[in-house]
Parts: structure tokens; sequence; C-alpha cells
């Protein structure tokens, strides 16, 4: 994540739906219930940056447990929850047929994706998604080598279902086979 970048700064801003482990006095507010404790197993949805810090983070016993408790492991403080973007329906729908998901409902896919991805070392994940990208990019940059800038049936389809990058991808793109057909022109 680069600093400045405003891109990855929204991104770490979307929200993942999340269980807490613990009951927590105080953190109702994250619940609409301000004054009131959290509990254990409310499901709630938190931002990435503070998902991310809570899930890694685990909770530390009192020195005076026993000796069972002693062997047990740090629980951590919330679970994430799959959110239905990586869901086994979902991903199966991009292996068919990756032209055809609508990702603007996801805004910054990519980078949750890749957050997720480092997060729980989802090499799979990472793999399809890859394969995702460069076939749609394949797809973006046939688009925007079109000299008009009216698109219509499929292609407006596909261009409506394009994530924030994606688009991003088609302005740079489109723009630019439009300035090189102009220097061709001039040239002429």
């Amino acid at each position: 994540m680069s600093y400045y970048d405003i891109d990855d700064i929204l991104a770490d801003s979307q929200k993942l739906p999340c269980k807490f482990n613990f009951s927590i006095p105080g953190l109702g507010y994250l619940n609409g219930r301000p004054g009131e404790p959290i509990k254990e197993d409310n499901k709630v949805e938190l931002p990435l940056w503070l998902a991310e810090i809570l899930a890694i983070c685990a909770a530390q016993g009192d020195d005076t447990a026993n000796s069972e408790v002693e062997n047990k492991q740090p629980q951590a403080f919330i679970r994430l929850i799959e959110p239905e973007f990586f869901s086994k329906q979902f991903l199966n729908f991009i292996k068919s047929d990756p032209l055809r998901i609508n990702l603007s409902p996801y805004n910054f896919y990519y980078k949750i994706v890749s957050k997720w991805s480092y997060m729980f070392n989802d090499t799979e994940l990472t793999d399809l998604i890859s394969k995702m990208f460069v076939s749609r990019a394949s797809e973006i940059n046939a688009l925007s080598y079109k000299s008009n800038d009216q698109f219509n049936g499929d292609n407006q389809e596909f261009l409506n279902s394009l994530e924030n990058s994606e688009r991003d991808l088609f302005k740079i793109s489109h723009t630019s086979y439009k300035d090189i057909k102009n220097w061709f022109i001039e040239k002429q």
C-alpha cells in the first residue's frame, strides 16, 4: 500500500462482515447501540483496516489461569466472515465466464482480494483473480480500440460491469488509442 494512494485508503475503508469472539464492554456503538457491550458472536461490518487488525491480534488471558487454559492458543478478537464475493458460487461463476461477472457493486475489488489473500495466504484465490483480470483487461483493451465513443449491446453491458480500476484502465487505454490515431492523422 502506498501511503498517498487514495484508492488504497478507500479500499481499506470497505466494510467486511465479521463476528466478535468475546463480549466487549463499551463497543455497542459498532452495532448501533452506544453504551452497551458488544456480545460474543455478534455479527458486525467493520472497515477492512480495523477488521484486519482485530483478526490478527489475539486477546491475552490473565496470568492466574490454570494449566489447561495456558496450553490453549490465544484467540483473535474477531472472526472474519467470508464476504459474498469470495463465496464458492461467486468464484465458480468467475471460473466459468470472467467477462460476464458484474464487479461494479464491489468497489476496489482487486485491492480487497489482494489484502484478503495476503491475510489468509490464499494463493488459489490470487491465481483465479489474476486470470480473471488478464481476460477482462484483454477485453477492455479490445473495446478501447474502437474509434467511436458509442458502445451498445454486450459491449455496454460489459463496460457497465467494470470495477473502479478497470474503468480507469479503459479510460486510459481509450484516450491513448484516440491520441495515437490523431497523431497518425497529423503526420500524414
